[in-house]
């Protein structure tokens, strides 16, 4: 699905974790950010009004604009959406837990998956963003951003093999994927290999 939350402001404020014992550079795991609604619903404007407040840098003011079309209709965009304003001001404690209650409520909500996946990564859960994010491929299994960071939290997690079958996947799937990934998974399997030889 497409995000209205412009990818512009997402490389200008990555989100990035590092795992210490398995990485030895910082990976970047993309977030999704709002949803769209239909336009035929009167939480449109809420979506068009909440993310330019994002975009903006009003957290807070973006917060409030959702919390109330969540007052108003408990749907999971607008739940969903809530989560992405707490996320973008940081509070991962009620993004994730809201992603939660979006799952709770449609637990074919890819988007959803992806950020609770990219969340569990940041805080060092790896366990937990393999879970979520295996099953944001699973449900959208053409989305690159999902399969790169399934492909990222892989490699954490030390295997290699499915994290480089993933980066080729997400290869093939986006337009500025990371090659340098790609060839560094490479070398640590060859490195791998010849430390077993």
């Amino acid at each position: 699905m497409a995000a209205c939350f412009a990818r512009s402001l997402m490389k200008q404020t990555p989100h990035v974790y590092k795992t210490a014992s398995r990485l030895s550079a910082i990976h970047a795991v993309q977030m999704r950010h709002c949803r769209p609604f239909s336009l035929n619903r009167p939480s449109y404007s809420t979506s068009v009004d909440g993310t330019s407040l994002l975009q903006d840098g009003k957290f807070d003011e973006a917060i409030q604009l959702f919390e109330a079309a969540v007052q108003a209709d408990s749907s999971p965009t607008n739940t969903y959406n809530l989560a992405i304003a707490n996320l973008a001001k940081g509070d991962i404690s009620a993004a994730s837990k809201l992603l939660q209650d979006v799952i709770q409520k449609d637990e074919n909500f890819a988007d959803a998956f992806i950020n609770l996946g990219s969340i569990k990564a940041q805080t060092g859960d790896i366990q937990g963003a393999l879970i979520n994010l295996t099953k944001a491929v699973e449900l959208a299994p053409e989305d690159g951003q999902a399969v790169f960071n399934l492909a990222v939290v892989s490699e954490a997690s030390g295997d290699l093999k499915a994290a480089y079958h993933l980066y080729t996947r997400a290869q093939a799937l986006l337009p500025d994927f990371p090659k340098d990934l790609l060839r560094n998974c490479e070398a640590k399997i060859r490195a791998q290999a010849d430390l077993t030889d």
